[in-house]
């Protein structure tokens, strides 16, 4: 017999955009079911597998739902086809990417929903600063983002911040007043991250490996809200692979197919349905749900699903310090450049840098090991290893910066003709270039980061051999916009063609500037909610 789900909203994706709207939608009363592919996380567990790991990548720590394979580098799910390669790790999971990401929360800027507008490039958003900030100030409350009010990155606020700012690392204070004869000063980032405790989670105890996992639960992830949802009464699915989607003759999306862990098939029938699977799941999903009523696929009228998929480009640079400066202790970034994120002078020209000063010295999981590999390849050992070891891991220094990618047609994500996953489902096909404009924001990171280590006076500086796309910035897609033939959902994530379909997370997003998008994708998840919420209750309403 087939496994039928009945529900009021069926979400499908339980990261932070599915996880928040299924406890704002929850709180109402609505009955919800919660779907994902992947797997619930023990976090003990997930911290062993990590310590155990020999790659210790992104997604080291998780296990994936046999069905559901999550790329754990370039090329080993999706297919690039692209002369740029796409390296996203996002994961698939209750909980999602945030249980890997770094924890910034900062806002958009105004310029940044108005590029066209401001600097003659990318295009405008059709919502504007004062929409959004309603929705982010919401978002803030509910993640417990900590941050100092006068630290904004260029995004006004009125309100101050939930928590009190996770303080600068001692590293940052030492980089800090010797870049300023370059004109180049550093901002702590807004985190969500305890600073204190909040909502029976603990402070942060700097254990410098918030990417991949916090042992501690310090860091915000989508797994807080799942579980406040479930405490309200939300179904949670886990290891259910939502196969398509099937819409009726009068556009309505009548019910969802997965393929469960058993791989035992089954529907989902609900009224409203929120698509929350990151800018990478959603297209695939829309474009694998062809049929009568939708030939080119869900919510794809307009032929643009999956279309400027959007990412940022990141260099490293990585040096030794005269003196100590004691990296590996607190959250792995604490502080960033400011200049260069918004620069009215130069974004009509080059590409936006975010320089971070990094605090897990040359790699993020492998400096003190790789610098004891080579020392015993020159024949130390023993107590002159560990001295050495000490002293050389002490005093090492890397800066990031990511360099923004603006929106282009031809960035896509599609369906690969011929390979397949386990789920028998073609894998996602990925086609990425970067342009003249993102080339010279690379060229003009390398000539900060050779400046910053000149001034520095370090030694033994390197260079990344190329500018490689980040691991954690994946936009467009599904975009949001005012005209159905020129967008995918309006500005309440609804999709113009199935009015009882919502499409969530960053492939709404128009640009995909410095700030990091999570803050953002949170704020709109929570205002497609109330839209669903407040539509519901109108219909409700009118039949009674």
């Amino acid at each position: 017999m087939t496994n039928v789900i009945q529900t009021d909203i069926a979400i499908i994706g339980a990261g932070v955009a599915g996880a928040l709207a299924a406890y704002h939608l929850s709180q109402q009363g609505l009955k919800v079911a919660l779907l994902d592919a992947g797997l619930e996380t023990s976090r003990p567990e997930a911290v062993e597998r990590y310590h155990r790991s020999t790659s210790k990548g992104a997604n080291s720590p998780y296990m994936s739902n046999a069905l559901a394979p999550m790329p754990q580098s370039s090329d080993d799910y999706y297919k690039n086809v692209g002369t740029t390669a796409f390296n996203g790790l996002y994961m698939r999971g209750v909980g999602g990417t945030t249980w890997h990401w770094t924890g910034f929360a900062l806002r958009l800027r105004p310029d940044d929903l108005s590029m066209q507008t401001k600097f003659g490039v990318a295009e405008d958003w059709p919502l504007s600063y004062d929409d959004l900030a309603p929705w982010y100030e919401r978002a803030e409350s509910e993640m417990g983002v900590a941050g100092f009010m006068g630290e904004n990155y260029g995004a006004p606020r009125t309100k101050d911040y939930p928590l009190p700012g996770i303080p600068s690392s001692y590293l940052d204070g030492y980089v800090s007043p010797r870049i300023k004869s370059m004109q180049l000063s550093l901002s702590p980032f807004p985190q969500a991250r305890n600073s204190i405790a909040f909502q029976g989670r603990p402070p942060c105890c700097g254990n410098n490996n918030c990417v991949p996992i916090c042992p501690v639960h310090a860091k915000y992830d989508a797994t807080v809200h799942v579980e406040k949802a479930r405490r309200l009464g939300a179904s949670i699915y886990s290891s259910h692979v939502i196969t398509r989607l099937n819409s009726n003759a009068e556009g309505q999306i009548e019910s969802a197919e997965f393929l469960n862990g058993r791989k035992q098939k089954g529907i989902v029938k609900a009224q409203y349905f929120m698509v929350a699977c990151h800018a990478i799941e959603n297209p695939r999903l829309l474009l694998l749900s062809k049929g009568p009523y939708t030939p080119k696929g869900v919510a794809n009228s307009s032929g643009l699903v999956g279309t400027h998929l959007m990412s940022q480009m990141g260099f490293n640079s990585r040096g030794l310090m005269p003196d100590p400066i004691y990296p590996y202790r607190g959250p792995q970034q604490t502080s960033g450049v400011v200049e260069g994120r918004n620069d009215p002078g130069t974004r009509s020209q080059k590409a936006a840098i975010g320089t971070s000063v990094m605090n897990d010295g040359t790699h993020p999981f492998f400096g003190p090991q790789q610098t004891a590999a080579k020392l015993v390849a020159k024949g130390v050992y023993g107590k002159a290893l560990a001295e050495q070891v000490n002293d050389l891991s002490s005093r090492q220094l890397r800066f990031n910066s990511s360099i923004e990618i603006l929106p282009n047609k031809g960035n896509r994500v599609g369906l690969h003709p011929t390979l397949k996953d386990p789920a028998g489902l073609p894998v996602p096909e990925i086609n990425l270039a970067i342009d003249a404009y993102t080339q010279r924001g690379i060229d003009w990171a390398i000539e900060r980061h050779q400046q910053m280590f000149k001034t520095l006076n370090a030694t033994e500086v390197t260079h990344d051999s190329q500018a490689e796309s980040d691991t954690a910035i994946i936009a467009g897609t599904a975009r949001m916009g005012r005209d159905p033939s020129r967008s995918v959902v309006d500005l309440n994530l609804q999709s113009h063609d199935h009015q009882n379909l919502y499409i969530l997370g960053a492939s709404a997003h128009i640009t995909a500037p410095i700030n990091p998008p999570t803050l953002t994708i949170a704020a709109l998840a929570l205002k497609a909610a109330d839209h669903l919420q407040k539509s519901l209750a109108a219909k409700t309403r009118g039949s009674a």
